[in-house]
């Protein structure tokens, strides 16, 4: 596969899927503007069509800002605000919702989650997003060109040093802003969740505002201090490892491999690319690699292992079960690249900024840097990487973007007494919690607590479904624990009800797939 820009590598640090990107609409809407004054309450109108809930409920406004905070009386620009009020006609207080990416608009998923995923929050909260500068109906940074270096020099061309305020500082002052604005006629406490990058926004906001909210809940944590961009695909590959583990743990799984399945899968990987194994299926390791990538980047990983278990064993069934499972993942075809797209007439704005992305990644997201020889040898020896291609493509981004801007607060650790809940989940492979418990270093109190979710995937507070039916997400109820006392320790009760992780997949999917009832065959 020659992935350049891949989905899978737009979502890197934030988790989600499905991003659409701008058509034309012939619909209008009622954009309100609320003019730069903290003291003034917003201007409430009609949302985008795109960022409004399904029940109309939700409420939005245009925040006018400076572009540089330094300069408050420069070039202004302007941020989305979106509001959905507490049904219950009575708040205790209020929610602020901070996407991931960076780069994600806060309209690929939080509408949905505020309507359906989270009654009981909603009954008693105002829940705000923050658009972040940079993306969709906020001010936005896009551009038409494929090219790094084009697409800087467009950039560069319409903003010059302004560019360089699309900044993860700036929008922890956004925020701050519109907490005060939204604040204007009473005070009511205030939660912040952040999601990926969105926790890293969180943190940022404390050093801003240190007593700028009652509480902070960061979902699949991303450490201000060392992360990395350069080091995804270790970070997968050790997923996959410890999905190996448990699969190694559980009996159903371990049974349908020889050895302990980590090292029986890695030996079998360099043997049948050493020509030994398993001639009669023909794969493509860079292929291989990079759809082992999607599938550990997913929120169900488990698809990998009947692939791997069969390629180990490699008897006839096998041979033609892995040859209809090849064409049915499309090893052969290249997977389809991310388009750069550019965007009061109500049309479907990009839900990404990939120009956000590669400004706020490569100048506050790459501590640890690795080269293209680097990373080629890594990909030697490892189950989940990119191809060259896409290596040689991330320098150029790398060489184009890094090292354009400074600030005291990136690459350090953040202390505040916030109380906090951090939450990240064992088969995490964008925050993965090897590196999410880091941020355990800078706790400065026993408020501050993180709680590790055991096979949970990126995005945990809305990824942990439980075995008793009618009740809630389980990450949703330990956030609402919170948010009633964030003095005390959340209820975590509802992890020991979590649904059961099982490793076989559903008999429509291995006959789709594999063309057998088992996608792990038999060794009969």
């Amino acid at each position: 596969m020659n992935i350049k820009r891949s989905v899978i590598t737009l979502l890197a640090l934030m988790g989600f899927s499905g991003l659409s990107f701008a058509s034309n609409s012939e619909a209008y809407f009622d954009k309100q503007v609320s003019e730069f004054n903290q003291y003034l309450a917003f201007n409430w109108g009609e949302c985008p069509a795109q960022f409004k809930t399904l029940d109309g409920r939700n409420e939005c406004s245009f925040a006018q800002i400076p572009l540089n905070w330094e300069e408050p009386t420069g070039k202004v620009i302007e941020v989305l605000v979106s509001k959905y009020s507490a049904t219950s006609g009575i708040s205790k207080g209020q929610l602020w919702m901070l996407s991931g990416g960076p780069g994600v608009s806060g309209s690929t998923y939080f509408p949905y989650v505020i309507e359906h995923d989270m009654p009981d929050i909603v009954r008693d909260y105002d829940v705000y997003i923050l658009e972040h500068r940079g993306i969709g109906w906020s001010t936005e940074l896009q551009c038409n060109y494929f090219d790094p270096k084009k697409c800087f020099d467009a950039l560069y061309e319409v903003w010059g040093e302004g560019l360089f305020e699309f900044n993860t500082t700036n929008t922890a002052r956004d925020l701050k802003y519109a907490i005060s604005k939204s604040k204007a006629l009473s005070w009511v406490p205030t939660y912040i969740y952040g999601i990926s990058y969105g926790t890293m926004l969180a943190q940022r906001f404390t050093q801003i505002a240190p007593n700028g909210a009652q509480g902070i809940i960061l979902d699949s944590v991303l450490p201000a201090h060392n992360s990395s961009t350069d080091l995804y695909e270790e970070h997968a590959d050790k997923v996959f490892t410890q999905l190996a583990n448990y699969c190694n743990s559980d009996s159903y799984c371990s049974a349908k491999f020889i050895t302990p399945v980590n090292e029986s899968i890695r030996l079998t990987v360099q043997q049948h690319f050493a020509g030994v194994h398993c001639p009669d299926v023909s794969i493509d390791r860079d292929k291989l690699q990079q759809w082992s990538m999607a599938q550990i980047s997913g929120l169900d990983k488990r698809s990998l292992l009947p692939f791997y278990s069969r390629l180990a064993r490699c008897n006839d069934n096998d041979v033609i079960a892995l040859n209809k499972a090849v064409l049915h993942y499309g090893l052969g075809k290249s997977i389809q690249t991310l388009n750069r797209a550019k965007a009061v007439k109500d049309e479907l704005k990009p839900n990404f900024s990939s120009s956000l992305f590669d400004l706020i990644s490569m100048n506050e997201i790459n501590y640890e840097k690795r080269s293209e020889g680097e990373r080629a040898e890594f990909c030697t020896n490892a189950i989940v990487c990119f191809d060259a291609s896409y290596h040689a493509f991330s320098q150029s981004i790398q060489k184009t973007w890094a090292n354009r801007y400074a600030s005291e607060y990136i690459y350090k650790e953040i202390y505040h007494y916030i109380p906090t809940v951090a939450l990240n989940g064992t088969l995490d492979h964008a925050t993965p919690i090897h590196h999410a418990k880091d941020i355990q270093g800078s706790f400065t109190n026993i408020n501050q607590r993180f709680i590790e979710v055991p096979f949970a995937p990126h995005g945990v507070v809305f990824n942990t479904g439980v075995k008793t039916a009618g009740e809630d997400i389980c990450g949703v109820d330990i956030m609402e624990s919170f948010m009633a006392n964030p003095w005390v320790a959340p209820d975590v009760s509802c992890l020991n009800d979590l649904s059961e992780f099982t490793f076989a997949l559903s008999t429509e999917y291995s006959r789709k797939v594999y063309g057998e009832d088992d996608a792990f065959g038999s060794f009969k």
